[in-house]
């Protein structure tokens, strides 16, 4: 039984989920780097160089949760004692969109730090190929090339694409959904930045036309202020995991139109839960969605009102139905568990 030490800058649902997937066979020590406030970081920094002074012998495999400054020290003292490493890419560390200020290589130290890691790391797991080199043309006012490769000269790293899995036993439908309902979730409010990348920007416009529905934006933080919006747009707080799952349980339908998103999570979860997606055509999205759902190609409001005009006109039991069988059927929690441990110990055989 290996020691496997994982870092993540938050101890996430997705971040304890592989946790207890590696521990199934391995022992897990979960560090957090602690980078918000941003005033934080450079306290995190000497915390975590003191840390990994003196207890990264004790390891013989670092896990990164995505690439930033979080990663740096990990990877540097990973080459300095021969310990493997290995980062898992998600989303963030793979674009660039200058408009609203999102993506680690917008910013140019946070963008120095990435490709330090990205480019020194023994093995990179991202989510989707996207996230390596993609054509993007869902904004035309962005950068039309996004992923490492991107921005990333003669980048080189081995990679393996390991999608996200998902547990349809606690992910489920029950109950009765309410008609003409749409639910979309997008943590982090207070950013500047959400809003436009979430596409909740195109939902306060389209909402207002259908009057006989009701939208639901949930994750904004208590007393935060919000936008000005219709008497049919609900803004909630989620209170823990099972409001979630009531969230999911209760809409007809889930939208999902970002600007950008590696491979998400919620989309996939209200899937399981029985929502017909509605999304925009972005990295893991049409593979997610396949044909369970309505799909948005650019980044306009009058397309997302033709696509929900198409899904409340369209056979909801049929399409529910498969929105679920198809994240049971592809992405299953039991792939990515043994695809994650698989690498984990390819990677300490190579070193050993």
């Amino acid at each position: 039984m290996a020691r496997i030490l994982l870092i993540a800058t938050a101890a996430s649902s997705f971040v304890q989920q592989d946790a207890e997937s590696l521990r199934e066979k391995h022992r897990v020590k979960l560090l957090v780097f602690r980078s918000y406030p941003k005033w934080k970081a450079l306290f995190e920094f000497i915390r975590h160089k003191i840390i990994l002074l003196f207890t990264i012998h004790r390891y013989q495999l670092i896990i990164c949760q995505f690439a930033g400054y979080h990663s740096f020290l990990p990877v540097f003292f990973g080459k300095l004692f021969r310990i493997p490493v290995l980062i898992i890419c998600g989303g963030t560390e793979s674009v660039s969109f200058p408009s609203i200020r999102y993506g680690n290589f917008h910013k140019k130290l946070l963008g120095w730090f990435t490709a330090y890691s990205l480019c020194n790391a023994d093995h990179l797991a991202p989510k989707h190929p996207s996230l390596i080199d993609y054509d993007y043309t869902y904004d035309a006012s962005q950068p039309p090339r996004q992923g490492i490769k991107a921005f990333i000269r003669n980048f080189n790293t081995p990679f393996t694409i390991i999608p996200n899995g998902y547990n349809s036993g606690v992910f489920y439908p029950s109950g009765i959904k309410t008609p003409s309902s749409f639910l979309t979730v997008a943590a982090g409010m207070e950013l500047p930045f959400t809003i436009p990348l979430k596409g909740i920007d195109l939902i306060l416009k389209v909402a207002p036309l259908f009057s006989e529905a009701v939208f639901t934006i949930a994750g904004s933080p208590e007393n935060h202020s919000l936008p000005e919006s219709a008497t049919n747009i609900k803004w909630a707080c989620i209170k823990d995991k099972d409001h979630l799952l009531q969230l999911y349980q209760s809409h007809a339908f889930y939208l999902q139109v970002s600007m950008s998103e590696g491979f998400p999570n919620a989309v996939c979860e209200a899937m399981l839960c029985g929502c017909i997606p509605i999304t925009s055509d972005v990295n893991a999205l049409p593979d997610i969605v396949g044909d369970s759902g309505f799909m948005i190609h650019h980044r306009s409001a009058d397309e997302l009102y033709h696509a929900i005009c198409l899904a409340l006109s369209c056979d909801k039991k049929m399409l529910s139905e498969k929105a679920r069988k198809r994240i049971v059927e592809f992405f299953p929690l039991s792939a990515r568990k043994e695809n994650l441990l698989k690498l984990a110990e390819d990677l300490m055989q190579l070193k050993s």
